[in-house]
């Protein structure tokens, strides 16, 4: 009995490690306010998009942290951290594929919604600030980012 039950706790261990892996999947996806103006200056970059399903980082800009609420998936995942107190919400998922990098970043803050409301492009230093916090790169040009950790279940 004893047996059985380290084989039990050694297969779930080792479910988890697998699930919490980064997996095959490669790239990030960009998409929501703006995302074509950022998505360009990766590419510029040499930073190419991977297809929105097989990302293994999904960046989501949102004019104002509202506009999560016609994305109930996402609303969902991100529960109580986006909340308005911070630019960036770095959720980390694990899931089958692999581990699951979701960025939520609220523009409301900066020059960038300003000028999406207008119908204008966002400014140059905005989107390279934006490229920089999508690649990973850099985050000081946007308030702290809080990362929140879900569960898939």
């Amino acid at each position: 009995m004893r047996t059985a039950s380290l084989v039990a706790v050694a297969l779930l261990l080792a479910a988890a490690f697998w699930m919490m892996r980064d997996g095959d999947r490669a790239g990030l996806y960009v998409s929501g306010d703006g995302a074509r103006q950022v998505a360009r200056r990766l590419a510029a970059e040499g930073v190419a998009q991977a297809p929105a399903g097989e990302a293994r980082i999904e960046a989501v800009l949102l004019r104002r942290w509202q506009n999560l609420e016609s994305l109930p998936a996402l609303h969902a995942l991100c529960g109580g951290a986006c909340n308005g107190r911070t630019a960036v919400v770095a959720l980390r998922q694990p899931t089958p594929g692999g581990l699951r990098r979701v960025l939520l970043i609220d523009l409301s803050g900066t020059p960038a919604a300003a000028a999406l409301d207008a119908g204008a492009p966002i400014p140059a230093a905005i989107v390279a600030c934006l490229g920089r916090v999508v690649a990973g790169r850099d985050a000081a040009c946007l308030p702290p980012a809080r990362v929140a950790w879900r569960m898939p279940f």
